[in-house]
């Protein structure tokens, strides 16, 4: 009598798993913005990035592609922020989110660069992390320009490899041949870099 009961529970419990696997797999499969809701609110924020992407690849909707990337920079997950942030970068109407994003933001502490250059940013964090430091310094550079604006994908660089000695000195040398060179900031990032390289 127990072996029945407990063979019992055993079939109730597999069929049970196996239909709730089921279900999320078709809601997967064919509601996949609802899943990128669930499970940001179930704080599973690689998952919902995941699902925001299979979004854009679906219907080309440019805000799911922008928050898979944001998802990718706050996770730090490198081979996703490159890979996601190169299709963003090549989108026609990549200017105009950016702009967008700005003029929402402008009324809260709005700072100058902002969000291309946080894209940026994470994007030359990402190649650090990967071992491209060379191409990250170089990225880093382009992205902020001339202009150097105070939010910038140098800055972003710089916290990221401020431990490295030999890249902040590397970096440090880079900036001074930048076409920023003479802009206060860019200055004081130098001066910062070169401290840390000399820690």
């Amino acid at each position: 009598m127990k072996n029945l009961v407990l063979r019992t529970a055993i079939i109730t419990l597999s069929a049970t798993v196996f239909l709730f696997l089921l279900i999320f797999g078709i809601c997967a499969a064919c509601a996949p913005v609802a899943m990128m809701n669930v499970t940001a609110n179930l704080g599973m924020k690689a998952q919902s990035g995941n699902y925001a992407y299979r979004v854009y690849e679906r219907d080309g909707t440019i805000e799911h592609l922008a928050y898979a990337c944001e998802i990718a920079i706050v996770t730090q997950d490198d081979d996703k922020i490159i890979e996601r942030l190169d299709v963003f970068f090549d989108e026609a109407g990549f200017a105009n989110y950016c702009m967008a994003q700005d003029e929402a933001s402008a009324g809260s502490n709005h700072i100058s660069g902002g969000y291309g250059q946080y894209l940026y940013g994470g994007y030359a964090c990402a190649l650090y992390r990967v071992g491209e430091k060379t191409e990250a310094i170089d990225y880093a550079i382009e992205a902020a320009g001339e202009q150097f604006p105070q939010n910038n994908a140098v800055i972003a660089l710089a916290y990221e490899g401020k431990e490295d000695a030999r890249f902040c000195d590397d970096f440090a040398s880079a900036l001074k041949g930048s076409a920023a060179k003479d802009v206060q900031a860019c200055k004081d990032i130098i001066n910062i870099l070169e401290d840390f390289a000399n820690e």
